[in-house]
């Protein structure tokens, strides 16, 4: 509980978090680079460590034993820590092939995690194109807006911000095919979060 709250629980725990953690790591040695403060490494010789976080997640690579078990050393003196193969890190699962060493990502369960948010289950079917065969190229005369008060009512129950904030993650992280249809649905967005009908 008192990790949860710290972490999570008043508005500026999370970045009193981070100042905290990169600055240990800065004052051990570690970098970070001007695109991206979340991304931390270190080199000794032909052994590094790299890595990148998220709160309190991080997901790192590393090279080479005696930097790695020094790194490991002098973070026990300050934090507690687990560290495990990469299965999971926000919201995708990593999956690595042991014969050929490739990774596989999958956000299966984000998915359905907006399936339940929408209480869409067992009312989905998987598509081979986010855009039906037989509609060609989706464009925005193609869009079926509701016409008929019954069909308005219906469309205004669902939560278009929420369901664009879903979708807007799952394309920015693995579902890239996704990403015409969502900007042609982000252009109603406005007549349907606002019920501007």
């Amino acid at each position: 509980y008192p990790l949860l709250y710290n972490l999570y629980g008043t508005i500026d725990a999370p970045r009193a978090f981070y100042l905290d953690y990169f600055q240990w790591h800065r004052d051990v040695g570690f970098s970070s680079i001007y695109e991206d403060q979340c991304y931390l490494h270190i080199e000794r010789g032909d052994e590094f460590i790299k890595f990148v976080t998220h709160l309190n997640d991080s997901i790192i690579a590393q090279k080479g034993d005696k930097l790695w078990h020094w790194y490991l050393k002098e973070l026990s003196k300050k934090y507690d820590y687990r560290v495990e193969p990469l299965t999971y890190a926000l919201g995708m699962r990593f999956t690595r092939d042991p014969e050929t060493g490739a990774i596989t990502i999958d956000q299966d369960a984000q998915v359905d995690k907006m399936v339940r948010c929408f209480n869409l289950q067992g009312k989905t079917k998987k598509a081979s194109t986010p855009v039906g065969s037989d509609q060609g190229r989706l464009r925005p005369s193609m869009v079926d807006l509701p016409t008929t008060p019954e069909a308005k009512a219906r469309t205004n129950r669902i939560p278009y911000r929420q369901a664009m904030g879903h979708l807007g993650f799952l394309q920015q992280t693995s579902h890239f095919e996704i990403s015409y249809a969502l900007k042609v649905a982000s252009r109603f967005l406005c007549h349907w979060s606002e019920r501007a009908w």
